[in-house]
Formats: structure tokens, C-alpha cells, sequence
């Protein structure tokens, strides 16, 4: 079983991340003048990242805790982490990338 403390830092990480990464997806559709290609990357890195918040931290938190018991939803849930954050991970190769290249 998981540490209680560490769970509640996990869950205040996952509410810190969809907020900042949300807002600054609103930002970006609302304000057209940020729509340069740079941008479009972090964007990219932020959907990755909010996508991490909302799924991956929860699944995260649900394998610590043993759920779901059987291994098919084990195998699913920990799949969907390795997905999430290797997305993320490759959208801030990308941006360093194109940051590199200016």
C-alpha cells in the first residue's frame, strides 16, 4: 500500500498540473497572436502534460493502492502511465529541439 502523505502530494501535483497546463491551453486559443510554431510545441507539451494529470497521476495512484486487482487492468492502467509520459517526455524533446534550432 501506498504512503498516505505521498498521495496527497501526488493528487495536489495532478491538481497543480491540469490547472497550469489548462490555463495555458485557454490562453493560447483565446490570444492569436501566440499561435507561432513554438508555441504550437509547448502546447503540444502542455496537452501531454495535462493529459498526464487528469489520467496518468490517477492510474498512478490506482496501481500503488492494488487496483485494479487482476492483471489484464494492471497491465492497461500501466501501459496508459508509460504512454502518457513518454508522450510528454518526446513533446519536451521536441520544444528543446525547435528551441536549438532558432
Amino acid at each position: 500500500s501506498m504512503d498516505s502523505a505521498f498521495t496527497v502530494i501526488e493528487i495536489i501535483i495532478a491538481a497543480a498540473s491540469v490547472l497550469g497546463n489548462l490555463l495555458m491551453i485557454i490562453v493560447f486559443i483565446k490570444f492569436s497572436s501566440l499561435r507561432t510554431v513554438t508555441n504550437y510545441y509547448v502546447i503540444s507539451l502542455s496537452t501531454a502534460d495535462l493529459l498526464v494529470g487528469c489520467l496518468g497521476i490517477p492510474c498512478a495512484i490506482a496501481v500503488g493502492l492494488g487496483y485494479p486487482a487482476n492483471f489484464h487492468g494492471c497491465l492497461l492502467m500501466s501501459s496508459l502511465i508509460l504512454l502518457l509520459c513518454t508522450s510528454s517526455i518526446f513533446s519536451l524533446v521536441a520544444v528543446t529541439i525547435d528551441r536549438y534550432n532558432e
